[in-house]
């Protein structure tokens, strides 16, 4: 659990740092296209390696354990935030999907949700990334 808990910084870098962080500072004119796939390309890969660790888990449940955990509490915000900036988890995603899905759920997530993420749409930055 402390682990994937200590990982999830890395996961936060590569994917929400490289592609988010760098669409919003940097002006659309200044935004090297060259450069942009290649860290879409880093998250592609950081989202794919979780995707792994979904499935070495096995029972298709949390990050580190069958139950909840500090990992979770850890990692879920920076998965439903690269939803939120438009990540479709394709088939390519299964369990990250289906994880996705099932943390929503919790009420401790619903009665903390964002309100706009419930009424409007949010920007599109992680739809190409697969």
């Amino acid at each position: 659990m402390l682990q994937r808990m200590h990982e999830v910084a890395s996961f936060q870098k590569n994917t929400i740092e490289e592609v988010v962080y760098y669409m919003w500072r940097t002006k659309s004119e200044d935004r090297n296209e060259e450069t942009l796939k290649t860290k879409k390309k880093t998250a592609a890969d950081e989202f794919l390696r979780w995707e792994a660790y979904m499935e070495q888990r096995g029972d298709g449940s949390h990050i580190a354990s069958k139950d909840f955990s500090m990992a979770d509490a850890v990692f879920y915000p920076h998965l439903a935030f690269a939803v939120r900036v438009g990540l479709n988890m394709t088939s390519r995603l299964p369990k990250l999907k289906a994880y996705y899905q099932m943390v929503t759920q919790r009420p401790s997530v619903q009665a903390t949700w964002p309100p706009h993420w419930k009424t409007s749409e949010g920007p599109t930055m992680f739809s190409d990334v697969f």
